[in-house]
């Protein structure tokens, strides 16, 4: 019994703490629960209460979905890593979505009652060598930042080891260097903000 409990926590683990699995609400649907059972009774034997198997029901159900989905789009399984990547890539998007629609609705009495019409700025020349002109050269520019971030992450990591090792430091001044090392980062990761305002223009 604490085998098939230990079980039935584990895969509230998963459904709370893995990424979020994307909506398949057709796959989901087309799922026999003859097969569905099958899968259950597989992973998790006969004992469980109706309330461990509804739980298990969903889990595997969500499971089936996603690799039906999978096979459907790729031909193939994704990897834990693939999904790892994919699902942050929609909070990515669902995040710039968010973003949007809170600068829309922030501005949309200015919008409807100062409609936008596009023009010529008076003194800003078109430059396709400019980074903030240029779509091409802002999209490397942005690559750059992400792959100086990364180096900047795992510096940050060495030197924030260097700094709990010291004992010459009280608690307070380790977290003050390691809120500093953060920062520092963060600051290097930002794009220049006069490159964005003439983006924006």
């Amino acid at each position: 019994m604490y085998i098939i409990t230990g079980g039935i926590l584990a895969i509230v683990a998963v459904v709370f703490l893995a990424p979020k699995k994307q909506n398949n609400t057709e796959e989901k649907a087309s799922i026999p629960l003859d097969e569905i059972d099958a899968a259950v009774l597989e992973q998790f034997g006969p004992d469980l209460t109706p309330e461990e198997k509804e739980l298990a029901r969903q889990e595997i159900a969500d499971q089936l979905a996603r690799e039906k989905a999978e096979m459907r789009k790729y031909g193939r399984l994704l990897t834990p890593d693939e999904r790892s990547t994919q699902w942050w890539q929609e909070q990515d998007a669902a995040a710039k979505q968010a973003a949007y629609a809170a600068l829309y609705k922030e501005r949309k009495e200015w919008i409807d009652n100062f409609p936008f019409r596009p023009g010529y700025h008076p003194d800003i020349l078109y430059d396709p060598e400019n980074i903030a002109h240029s779509d091409a050269k802002f999209h490397a520019y942005q690559k750059e930042l992400e792959r100086k971030g990364g180096e900047l992450w795992h510096e940050r990591g060495e030197k924030s080891r260097e700094i709990w090792a010291r004992t010459d430091l009280s608690l307070e001044e380790k977290h003050a260097a390691d809120d500093k090392l953060y920062r520092e980062m963060e600051a290097a990761r930002e794009p220049d903000p006069e490159i964005m305002a003439e983006r924006r223009i």
